[in-house]
């Protein structure tokens, strides 16, 4: 056992990090890429709105000039039929005129003064038999050529009744097709209007793009200065531990340097001590694993001095609550004690002093940092009864 005292004393180590100029910029740029990002999503969704209009109001369009193709057809069907009718008509009409011309003529050639007439079928018939058969057959004769006029007149009252049947089928045609038509009209006047509105987004969302990636990459080159200050930051770090702990093992070995702490406590602040400039690994068990965690730096101390702990910081509280060494005032602090910091997610040993031994975090290397670095302090205590 050492019979001079140890002062320990060390200058504060703070988490290695950027410059606060570096992650304010890096702040503000990924803070102006993210609405950049927001936009740009923004003008995607309206886009394949405006997308899904012009989609739909060609279909519309391509459906009304089906339906004015359809109308068409019956139109020039209609035309056809009334052509076709007027030709009925017209030939209704001559066969009626011969027939009005062989009966005049029947006539005139019958009846004409100074022709055959009534009196000559009465002196030529040789018995009233014979008169009335005469009188019966030219009347017969001249009645059906009456009937067959009378005919044709009707058909060819029907076939004009047919034709204007088709007439006016043919004009409502020609009415749905004049609005059909005027609809087409609308629907391309929406589409030219999508088309431009469409136009004008895409060059928005061009420009859009333009400006994220323009911001994204100022936010890669941030990123890439930031995790290089957080390295030169941690290479200093290092630097300074090494340097720490070969000053502390040049005192311890010169006997020059003051202690605070004897018996147990005395060794196991040096066991500590010894670990330092030894790198953080997670979960590590020294020397197995080339370094350890702070939790694993109490329990490599312990045992150095024959003495067995938990392994994590959670079940070395409790191991503390259980030896009845648990307080939270710091000026009740001995070298040896155990301090509990970050909600106890971290743990580090008391040297006296207020300094203390820990493994700060991956990256990092076991160091010695004042008390004073962190701001709240969870629980401090002592393992063993």
């Amino acid at each position: 056992m050492l019979s001079t005292t140890r002062l320990l004393s060390a200058r504060a180590h703070a988490e290695p990090q950027a410059t606060q100029e570096t992650l304010d910029a890096l702040s503000g740029a990924q803070s102006r890429l993210d609405a950049a990002e927001d936009k740009l999503n923004a003008l995607g969704a309206q886009l394949e709105e405006l997308a899904y209009k012009q989609d739909q109001t060609q279909a519309q369009l391509d459906d009304t000039q089906r339906q004015i193709d359809g109308t068409q057809d019956k139109i020039d069907e209609s035309t056809k039929a009334i052509a076709a009718k007027q030709a009925d008509v017209e030939r209704s009409q001559r066969q009626m005129d011969d027939k009005r011309r062989q009966l005049g003529k029947r006539v005139a050639a019958t009846y004409t003064s100074g022709g055959i007439s009534m009196l000559d079928i009465v002196l030529n018939s040789s018995s009233l038999d014979d008169l009335a058969s005469s009188i019966y057959y030219s009347d017969k004769i001249a009645q059906a050529q009456n009937e067959q006029i009378e005919s044709i007149r009707n058909l060819k009252a029907q076939l004009e009744r047919q034709r204007s049947e088709l007439e006016r089928q043919k004009s409502e045609l020609e009415s749905q097709k004049a609005d059909l038509e005027a609809q087409k009209r609308r629907l391309q006047d929406l589409g030219d209007t999508l088309r431009s509105q469409r136009a004008a987004m895409e060059e928005r969302r061009r420009e859009s793009q333009r400006v994220v990636d323009g911001l994204d990459q100022d936010v890669k080159d941030l990123m890439a200065k930031r995790d290089a200050e957080i390295e030169a930051a941690r290479e200093e770090e290092q630097r300074k531990a090494a340097a720490a702990a070969a000053a502390a093992r040049q005192g311890q070995a010169s006997g020059t340097v003051a202690v605070v702490a004897t018996g147990l406590r005395e060794q196991l602040c040096n066991a500590a001590l010894s670990l330092l400039g030894v790198p953080y690994v997670w979960g590590g068990t020294y020397p197995q694993s080339g370094g350890t965690d702070c939790s694993g730096l109490m329990q490599w101390a312990f045992a150095q001095c024959g003495y067995a702990i938990p392994r994590t910081t959670y079940t070395q509280l409790a191991a503390c609550r259980s030896a009845g060494h648990v307080f939270y005032d710091t000026s009740q602090l001995q070298p040896g004690d155990l301090v509990f910091v970050r909600g106890g997610h971290h743990v580090a040993m008391y040297l006296g002093n207020g300094s203390c031994v820990h493994e700060p975090h991956p990256g990092a290397s076991c160091m010695v940092s004042p008390l004073s670095r962190w701001n709240g302090i969870y629980a401090l205590g002592f393992p063993l009864a």
